[in-house]
């Protein structure tokens, strides 16, 4: 099995650019804690629940209205390669929360904790 077998292949993701709103209503629409953020096709951070609320927190409710995903991002989640061995996987999940799938230099996917609870399936 190998991480290509496992990862979710429907990757919803956010640009940088866009509105915190935008990747807060993403999340609740699709049931997901985090969403890989992009510029143009290029990885650049992550939106998580838990940076979310960090920052929702920190700030007054009409400072989060306007705010950016690229004012909340944390740094991108690592990449692997869809032949990567799934077994390899599971420190790199438990550790970063989440990992993109890439081939042929693309990114096709991701790869969270629920997912790697496949291989015990």
């Amino acid at each position: 099995m190998h991480a290509g077998d496992i990862c979710s292949r429907n990757l919803i993701s956010v640009s940088k650019s866009d509105s915190l709103h935008k990747a807060i209503e993403l999340m609740h629409k699709h049931s997901v804690s985090q969403i890989p953020v992009f510029d143009l096709t290029k990885p650049v951070g992550l939106v998580t629940e838990d940076g979310l609320l960090k920052h929702m927190v920190e700030k007054e409710e009409h400072e989060v209205k306007k705010m950016k995903v690229e004012d909340v991002m944390d740094p991108p989640p690592p990449i692997v390669d869809v032949k990567t061995p799934a077994r390899a996987l599971i420190p790199l999940v438990r550790f970063s929360k989440c990992a993109l799938v890439s081939e042929k230099g693309n990114v096709v996917g991701i790869i969270t904790t629920s997912d790697t609870l496949k291989m015990v399936e």
